[in-house]
């Protein structure tokens, strides 16, 4: 799977790789992260990337996934 690809993943998706430990939050944040760096300057749709803080976070729901400390799922409304 490309990063183009794990960028199109639906967020229910996500949720499901991450579980089964397919993919990681760090992985799709990297991937994320290095498509903003490659088409923002040609877009210009970021004005602030805190690709710091991202990684962070990816690194607490990584480690929370590990624990088995599964986010919700998302419900519609």
């Amino acid at each position: 799977m490309t990063d183009t690809d794990l960028c199109y993943l639906a967020a229910t998706e996500l949720r499901q790789k991450f579980a089964d430990r397919e993919l990681s939050p760090v992985e799709v944040t990297e991937a994320t992260l290095d498509r903003i760096e490659s088409l923002n300057p040609s877009l210009n749709a970021y004005v602030t990337v805190t690709a710091e803080r991202a990684m962070e976070s990816a690194r607490v729901a990584e480690a929370q996934y590990l624990l088995g400390i599964l986010c919700r799922p998302l419900r519609n409304g």
